[in-house]
């Protein structure tokens, strides 16, 4: 038994209404940072084929380094990152990060070595670090776990469509090369770098902080919003954690299921990282030029579009999220194995490869995402969760910028075969905690379907996870 919360009541039209005004007010701009993050994080790969390793002198191992110092800043920087959004209100947090990395690409394009470009490498990694992780905690602020679904995958639809928008302005700035000196990889990076720090700016106007905070909702709106959030973790208003304290980063790094979250986000970043960063190196071995690679990148990014949207939809209204990721495994593991195997003349098979690993990685890596966050009880408590999710995901990037090698070129073997090796672990990882989740709801349905005990609003918060009101999804 739980003590009730008094209902705060809306008319069916005034929940669409309301829910409609925060996607309008919330989503574009998060939306518009996040895929220009995805565009500079990826448009390494375009730059590579455009003289970027030729005037650097970056062979296979230095450029494997580049991409691995990015990412073991990244990784080293996400929890502290995530940590800091509690502190500072998202409006002037998050376009600050953007504003900085911005400025920092931009630079990138006028280094003269590959040791200012090992620099440029790390500060990205430091700034960059924490927008994902950060804007994943801030949607958990606005919408619950039946409406949160639909909204991240908006933001993996700008991640596919941010593949194929650097692949169309990368194949635009190439035909710069050679205009006032500098070859076209340097226009890759200062034109995207320049778009970012704009767009940093607009955020300070269209980034708002907490439901609480904001003018465009009334009183009643604002208590709907907060009672939905309360009720979707199990906690009733007041009940709900608001600081960080030691107690809190420790319960959420010791549960049970946290280490499983985590090596699942790397196990599905991994292969994201290894498209951004090698599909045009990877379409450019089978022997088309360097600017048709960089068009044949858009339509496989694009491929993804409508099963992000189809796998957050039913993500949400079935609140099942582990078979639709078990399902983008399994395609993108047959993709793999297509890039492993079929011959380097084959062109037809392995395109089609790449376009099962684009569609299978995309999809998944939304379920996985939205999984993770939909998993803790309380603010803080996720905060620290997504983090840690998060901080191992960042170590993908360096396993696949070692795994996958430009001398490995035409078939990338030692890639795809790691690829597919982090495909089958995913799937037992799914599987487990696909059947533990259920096993645990159930048994709390039996519970609170039989017991008297009255938990109240502190009770339910101070239990967390392990309140019997809380459910798995």
């Amino acid at each position: 038994m739980v003590l009730e919360d008094p209902d705060i009541v809306l008319s069916d039209e005034e929940v669409k209404k309301l829910w409609r005004k925060v996607d309008l007010k919330v989503l574009p701009m998060l939306s518009l940072l996040y895929l220009i993050q995805y565009m500079d994080r990826g448009n390494i790969g375009n730059a590579k084929i455009q003289g970027l390793a030729t005037q650097l002198k970056l062979d296979a191992n230095k450029y494997a380094i580049s991409l691995t110092i990015f990412f073991l800043f990244y990784a080293i920087c996400e929890v502290p990152s995530n940590l800091l959004l509690r502190f500072f209100p998202p409006r002037k947090y998050l376009p600050t990060l953007v504003i900085i990395w911005g400025v920092i690409m931009t630079a990138s394009g006028f280094c003269r070595n590959y040791k200012e470009f090992y620099a440029c490498r790390a500060l990205l990694g430091v700034f960059e670090a924490g927008f994902f992780p950060g804007v994943t905690y801030y949607l958990t602020l606005w919408y619950p776990r039946n409406k949160f679904g639909v909204r991240l995958g908006s933001f993996f639809v700008c991640a596919s469509l941010a593949g194929s928008f650097s692949g169309l302005l990368a194949f635009a700035l190439a035909h710069l090369s050679g205009k006032g000196g500098y070859l076209g990889w340097t226009y890759i990076f200062a034109v995207e770098g320049a778009i970012t720090v704009v767009f940093g700016f607009l955020g300070y106007l269209w980034v708002y902080n907490t439901p609480a905070d904001v003018k465009w909702l009334t009183d009643k709106e604002k208590a709907y919003i907060e009672q939905q959030l309360n009720r979707d973790r199990g906690i009733l208003s007041g009940g709900e954690d608001e600081r960080i304290t030691p107690r809190i980063v420790w319960d959420a790094i010791t549960e049970w299921h946290t280490p499983f979250l985590a090596v699942l986000a790397l196990l599905s970043t991994l292969p994201v990282n290894a498209l951004n960063q090698f599909l045009p190196s990877i379409i450019n071995s089978m022997g088309f030029t360097a600017l048709n690679a960089q068009l044949l990148t858009i339509p496989v990014f694009a491929s993804a579009i409508p099963v992000i949207l189809i796998v957050a939809h039913f993500s949400d209204t079935r609140a099942l999220r582990i078979p639709w990721l078990m399902a983008g495994f399994c395609l993108a593991l047959v993709g793999w194995v297509l890039l492993a195997t079929m011959s380097v003349h084959q062109k037809g098979p392995r395109l089609l490869g790449c376009f099962f690993v684009g569609i299978g990685i995309y999809g998944g890596f939304a379920a996985a995402t939205s999984l993770t966050a939909a998993q803790y009880a309380g603010k803080s408590k996720r905060a620290v969760g997504i983090a840690c999710s998060n901080t191992l995901s960042g170590l993908s990037g360096i396993i696949a910028s070692n795994a996958f090698r430009t001398n490995q070129a035409p078939y990338f073997k030692p890639g795809c075969y790691t690829a597919i090796g982090a495909s089958v672990l995913a799937l037992i990882i799914l599987s487990f905690l696909f059947v533990t989740y259920r096993t645990i709801n159930r048994k709390r349905d039996e519970f609170m379907a039989t017991t008297d005990k009255v938990f109240t609003p502190e009770e339910i918060a101070r239990l967390g996870n392990n309140s019997p009101t809380y459910r798995y999804s």
